[in-house]
């Protein structure tokens, strides 16, 4: 278990939307640091892939590339 001390301003934040959401301030914490973690990952994923040495091609060079297949 783990204990944080919220300001008083963010703790009043999650009484309210916790209450607008009808779900205890235990649940919308959880699901709050549960989104936080996974976009943090994707963040971090996202940096190594970029820090790779690959080729890259704008979304311009893509969409011309490819401009006959993806024509109605």
């Amino acid at each position: 278990m783990i204990s944080v001390g919220l300001s008083k301003n963010l703790e009043n934040q999650v009484n309210n939307v916790s209450k607008l959401l009808n779900i205890s301030k235990d649940i919308f914490i959880k699901e709050a640091i549960e989104n936080y973690l996974e976009d943090r990952m994707d963040y971090l994923d996202a940096v190594k892939i970029l820090s790779e040495d690959k080729d890259w091609h704008s979304m311009d060079e893509v969409m011309n590339e490819f401009k006959d297949d993806l024509q109605d």
